[in-house]
C-alpha cells in the first residue's frame, strides 16, 4: 500500500530520517531541505525535484526515477542506487562529494589568480 502524497511541496523544512518508504511523492518538489536518512525505499519519484537538499545518507532501494532535478544537492552516503542511477543523478545536477564542513580560500584563489595574470609562477625568482 502506498501513501499518496504526489504534488507535495516542501520548503525549507527538516525531515531528517523521515519515512517516505512506499510514499507516491510524483511531482512533488523539496527546496532547501534537510532529508539526511531519509527512507525513499520503493518511493515513487518520477517528477520530483530536489533542489538544494541534503540527501547525505538517504535510502533508494527500489525507488522509481524519471524526469527528476537534483540540482543542488548532496547525496554522499545515500544508499542503494546502482552506478547508473548515481550517474543520473549527476546529470541532474546533484553531486555524491561531502562538502560539509569545506570552505573556499578566496584570498589564495585571488591571488593565484593574480599571479598567473602577471605570468608568474611560485618557483619564478628573478632570474639572475
Amino acid at each position: 500500500m502506498s501513501r499518496q502524497l504526489s504534488g507535495s511541496r516542501f520548503v525549507r523544512e527538516t525531515l531528517d530520517g523521515r519515512d517516505f518508504s512506499r510514499c507516491d511523492l510524483q511531482d512533488s518538489l523539496f527546496r532547501d531541505v534537510s532529508l539526511c536518512g531519509a527512507d525513499f525505499s520503493h518511493a515513487d519519484l518520477r517528477g520530483v525535484q530536489f533542489i538544494r537538499c541534503n540527501l547525505r545518507g538517504a535510502c533508494f532501494d527500489a525507488a522509481v526515477f524519471g524526469s527528476n532535478e537534483f540540482r543542488g544537492s548532496c547525496l554522499a552516503g545515500a544508499t542503494k542506487l546502482s552506478e547508473a542511477q548515481q550517474d543520473y543523478v549527476v546529470i541532474r545536477g546533484g553531486s555524491f562529494i561531502d562538502m560539509s564542513g569545506w570552505e573556499p580560500d578566496f584570498d589564495a584563489a585571488l591571488a593565484a589568480t593574480v599571479d598567473s595574470d602577471r605570468g608568474e609562477t611560485a618557483s619564478s625568482g628573478n632570474g639572475s
